[in-house]
């Protein structure tokens, strides 16, 4: 009997690991954590220099409870994150303030999650960022942050002051009044 339980449990073992490694090739045939979904986009304009003042940019991306955003001429601070640590610098930025506050500041937050696994995507990630009182916009595909992550290094955000889309300034930092400051 202690044989066939151990026996038992070691198939329940290699089965959810065997699904959990299709799982993560499924997501990543679609970009990892993300989707395959042609509604979603990011572009920069011109496609042919690199992003910088002056750069027009256009995005629609699902924010974490899977709502369209797309970015408004009214938005000022754009403010990306492509790391683990970046995302929690932004997030000990926000999680003080209520909900609204990002959009009474004409800000937006983007994360690119396309680096993360698609199971630890949907069963540990999706749910905490659920529990934020702003939306975060997710980068999918890790082709569609590929421009701004060149700007942005391990454990900084980065983030461009916009106005009517177009990128005023490109600021890089891993300071949390600088975020702030900006934020103001």
């Amino acid at each position: 009997m202690i044989l066939s339980s151990r026996k038992s449990s070691g198939v329940s073992l290699a089965l959810f690991i065997s699904l959990a490694l299709m799982s993560n090739t499924l997501a990543a045939s679609k970009g990892s954590a993300g989707t395959g979904d042609k509604k979603y986009f990011v572009h920069i304009h011109p496609a042919d220099r690199p992003l910088g003042p002056g750069s027009m940019i256009t995005y629609t991306l699902p924010d974490q409870f899977g709502r369209s955003h797309s970015l408004s001429a009214s938005t000022r601070i754009l403010i990306f994150a492509d790391s683990q640590k970046g995302a929690r610098l932004v997030e000990s930025v926000l999680s003080p303030h209520p909900k609204g506050f990002l959009e009474s500041h004409h800000a937006v937050y983007l994360a690119d999650v396309s680096a993360m696994p698609g199971v630890i995507f949907r069963l540990f990630a999706l749910p905490a960022m659920r529990k934020s009182p702003y939306p975060i916009l997710l980068l999918k595909n890790a082709k569609m942050g590929k421009r701004l992550a060149k700007t942005a290094a391990d454990g900084k955000v980065t983030i461009l002051t916009l106005n009517k889309r177009r990128v005023r300034k490109i600021e890089v930092t891993a300071d949390i009044s600088t975020i702030e400051k900006l934020l103001k």
